[in-house]
């Protein structure tokens, strides 16, 4: 890499507060097979050790370069300016300051998308790991149809249809497809957007490996709790309508629809999905819930909580003698 040739890879971490795991993140960078990359770390002006940490690296290794905001911009926002940030790549990725990414996972993931021209992104199988990076579990998100439909509409469906963990967010990503996406927005579950007009774009390849790693821990901010707190979270300016997510959502998933898709039958067959969406999963539910939250957030959270000691499940019954700790 030189100045007049940009690497062929650009990874991003947007972090705030991250001094507890950000160092294995860029480790797990540093580690890669593929070398031709940077790596840019936009920190959202962390109050804790960050900076120092980030900037020991940035000093050791020329491929890094560190920014920090003088303000709290806001996740959707800092996940935006540190792509912004980057070069201009073939391919970009976004990650996590709490996960990490195998040794092989840039090659293998690079040689996939330069050997099929028609692909948005290529991710991996999913290591599930907790605060001490042991493995919890494999996770794949079974986006079938994402992979192998070279029907947009298909494609879209099952993104908005199935559940699934986001995963692909920290993918592999082709630049040339990022460009042609909306900005991550303000809004709870705004990176399903984001898939999901990828997917509008070009198929998903996987590698079936188990080369990106998730952490699970109680800080994650991923837990159905936060999203009374998650507009605030993600837009220093406090866009009030932001609070209805799945509202948003809604929203979005139309625009790129009427934008992305000119062919009739297509854009028929991805309204359809979008009329079945309502029905699939806790949709409806969760938009009842966004409004509830407008009105009063405490008032969501009791609900949540309520929600949580009434499905809790039951002890379970023991013969006597035996012992039921599951040790």
């Amino acid at each position: 890499m030189t100045l007049a040739s940009p690497p062929r890879v650009a990874i991003g971490i947007p972090v705030f507060n991250g001094q507890n795991y950000i160092a294995d993140a860029i480790e797990s960078v540093l580690a890669q097979t593929f070398e031709d990359f940077e790596l840019v770390i936009s920190d959202n002006a962390s109050t804790d050790a960050t900076e120092s940490v980030c900037r020991a690296y940035a000093a050791r290794d020329f491929r890094i370069r560190y920014h920090r905001s003088a303000y709290n911009r806001g996740a959707a926002c800092n996940y935006d300016l540190v792509y912004r940030l980057c070069s201009p790549t073939t391919y970009f990725k976004w990650l996590a300051h709490d996960d990490r990414i195998a040794p092989t996972f840039l090659a293998k993931a690079v040689a996939a998308l330069d050997a099929d021209s028609e692909a948005a992104l290529c991710s991996s199988l999913v290591q599930v790991i907790d605060d001490k990076g042991e493995q919890i579990r494999i996770y794949d998100s079974d986006l079938i149809a994402a992979r192998v439909s070279e029907r947009p509409s298909e494609r879209f469906a099952v993104c908005i249809l199935k559940s699934h963990r986001n995963s692909e967010l920290f993918a592999l990503i082709r630049r040339s497809a990022f460009e042609r996406i909306e900005p991550m927005a303000a809004y709870y579950n705004s990176d399903k957007v984001i898939i999901a007009e990828l997917a509008l774009l070009g198929r998903f390849l996987q590698i079936d490996e188990p080369l990106i790693a998730n952490r699970e821990h109680q800080k994650r901010a991923t837990t159905a709790v936060v999203r009374a707190a998650w507009a605030a979270y993600h837009d220093s300016k406090g866009g009030h309508w932001n609070r209805f997510g799945h509202l948003m959502v809604y929203r979005d998933y139309v625009r790129m629809v009427h934008r992305h898709l000119q062919d009739w039958p297509e854009r028929r067959n991805a309204y359809a999905s979008l009329l079945k969406w309502w029905g699939a999963g806790n949709n409806l539910i969760t938009f009842c819930a966004d409004a509830v939250a407008f009105v009063s957030p405490k008032a969501f959270v009791f609900g949540r909580r309520l929600k949580h000691q009434l499905l809790r499940p039951a002890a379970p019954k023991c013969r006597a003698g035996t012992d039921c700790s599951g040790d």
